[in-house]
């Protein structure tokens, strides 16, 4: 007799009540997370906001010169001028942005559409990962399994974002329902299949190591009633990510371009591990999950095993959610040293929520516990998602504005709610008047390809992208400091220096190139560099060729 595998993505159809009405549910309790949890409706139409706003305004910089200047799909350009060519460097695959740019030629800029459509890249995705798992475990478990899924503060802050990593998941989990339909009919409907690699290939070119998802596809292929044509489904997209990575890395290898992780940085290089740890657990993974969250959860599967004595195990879910498991615990090992402020690399842990979920309710499922257990269960869940969507909506509107009340005091540490009102703070300090900066430079006659010094500002694009300029920033050459670093950007062919804070301004005014002041808005002050006084003195000691000795 011979034994076939049983794919993780199969198993029998549970009938309850009707698959409308839970549909129905579904998606209005999506539209209440996105607008309560994700607070939508008060930064749908925002600028890069909040954490990791350099990372979003390198996005909002691509995105800027897509739109600006007549470049095609594989020519990426930032705003920074870091490197040995305009600005061109590569990391992830820029087609949302080289689409909202063509949408922004037409229309104008309208920076908040790069907003939306990586959300619905993601919420087309949680609909997917709905659909497919109706088809294993009963309507409720199915919503509460995504819904979980979504509540993550990493999805609330993430999905409607200007960076790309929550796309890349919606893709991810768009495939896998596109994969299971073209299982279920034995890998006869062709259409399907390409739209399950097509899906496969955005995930793996948005985000390399989404390909952690491949793995429930790897172990539908030992039972694939037509292996060949379902390996091909997920090997092509593999070699597409690889294909990418590789010219990513000689693009800007070429371009001298060094801002772009394309490669490791594991574990065993980390010259400082132990503060690593201490701030990825006090920073980064609380904005994964509650803890609260994270336990109610860790209680719910222990005692789901105890009741259950030893009954049906999923077995062919726990093979799926443990090898998930462990492909993210060596993808934390070889990305460790990035995990100390860097929270959208957890955006990759939650490939394992819903197949974790999956698996727990089949387990509860097939230990047949009695109902008041089965109650203590259910009452254990709302609680564990009661806190988690308060969670993960306060951090949410804690990165975006001030927040306070007890239930912040309560679930959110002090020193956090500290940390981010400081920023919000700063932020209006300097940026007050940013949606001025654009008309203010051009009414001077500052064209956007005439590179400038944007102090202070240790990011690539924040600063340069906002005012949608060419130049320099803090960040790198820091052989340079004061007016020396100054000449060197003037060498490189900066001409102006844009300064947003007055603190900097107070100590640094004494400089020879700070003479030449052209305007001042505010906080924001614009210095000609080639007539200060440092250009001139040094156009005064260099003789003039075309002069008789």
């Amino acid at each position: 007799m011979t034994t076939h595998f049983r794919s993780p993505l199969q198993a029998q159809r549970w009938e309850f009540g009707s698959i409308r009405t839970a549909r129905l549910t579904f998606w209005v309790g999506v539209i209440l997370i996105v607008f309560s949890v994700y607070d939508f409706g008060a930064i749908a139409f925002r600028e890069p906001y909040g954490m990791h706003q350099w990372r979003q305004c390198d996005a909002y910089s691509v995105t800027l010169n897509y739109a600006r200047e007549s470049r095609g799909l594989m020519d990426p350009a930032m705003h920074f001028q870091h490197g040995d060519s305009g600005g061109e460097a590569v990391g992830e695959f820029t087609l949302t942005y080289f689409l909202n740019g063509a949408l922004w030629r037409a229309t104008g800029v309208q920076p908040w559409t790069l907003r939306w459509t990586h959300l619905c890249i993601l919420l087309l995705g949680f609909g997917g990962l709905f659909e497919l798992l109706i088809n294993r475990i009963k309507p409720w478990g199915a919503i509460a399994v995504v819904w979980l899924t979504m509540s993550s503060g990493l999805m609330a802050f993430y999905g409607p974002n200007y960076l790309v990593n929550s796309a890349a998941l919606g893709c991810l989990f768009f495939a896998w329902w596109a994969a299971d339909k073209w299982w279920r009919s034995s890998q006869s409907n062709f259409k399907l299949g390409a739209i399950a690699s097509i899906a496969l290939t955005l995930a793996v070119l948005f985000r390399p190591t989404m390909a952690l998802g491949w793995w429930p596809l790897v172990l539908m292929s030992f039972s694939a009633l037509r292996p060949l044509r379902w390996v091909v489904m997920w090997v092509v997209p593999l070699l597409f990510g690889v294909a990418w990575v590789v010219w990513a890395k000689e693009v800007n290898a070429l371009n001298g371009s060094v801002y772009y992780l394309t490669s490791i940085r594991p574990i065993w290089s980390c010259e400082q591990p132990e503060e690593v740890w201490r701030a990825f657990r006090e920073d980064v993974l609380p904005q994964w999950y509650h803890r609260y969250t994270i336990i109610a959860i860790g209680l719910m599967t222990l005692v789901a095993f105890v009741w259950g004595r030893g009954k049906d195990r999923a077995n062919a879910y726990a093979l799926a959610t443990g090898g998930i498991a462990i492909g993210l615990l060596m993808y934390f090992l070889l990305w460790f040293e990035n995990l100390n402020v860097h929270d959208y690399y957890l955006i990759e842990f939650q490939i394992l929520v819903p197949l974790f979920g999956l698996w727990l309710l089949r387990v509860i499922e097939a230990a047949e516990i009695s109902n008041p257990r089965r109650l203590a269960l259910i009452i254990l869940a709302v609680f564990a998602g009661l806190i988690q969507f308060a969670d993960a909506g306060l951090r949410t509107r804690m990165k975006h504005r001030p927040v306070g009340g007890w239930l912040s005091e309560t679930l959110l540490p002090a020193r956090e709610r500290d940390v981010w009102s400081w920023f919000h703070w700063d932020q209006n300090r300097r940026f007050s008047n940013q949606s001025a900066w654009v008309d203010h430079l051009r009414s001077n006659g500052i064209m956007r390809t005439d590179l400038v010094i944007s102090v202070p500002d240790p990011s690539p694009n924040i600063t340069l992208s906002l005012m949608d300029q060419k130049g320099f920033t803090d960040l790198y050459d820091d052989a340079y400091a004061g007016d020396e670093r100054i000449a060197h950007y003037v060498m490189r062919g900066a001409k102006f220096l844009t300064c947003n804070d007055e603190n900097w301004y107070e100590l640094h005014k004494q400089s020879p190139w700070l003479t030449h002041e052209m305007t001042k808005l505010g906080n924001f002050r614009v210095f000609d560099l080639l007539n200060s006084d440092a250009t001139l003195r040094s156009r005064d000691s260099i003789p003039n060729p075309t002069e008789n000795p």
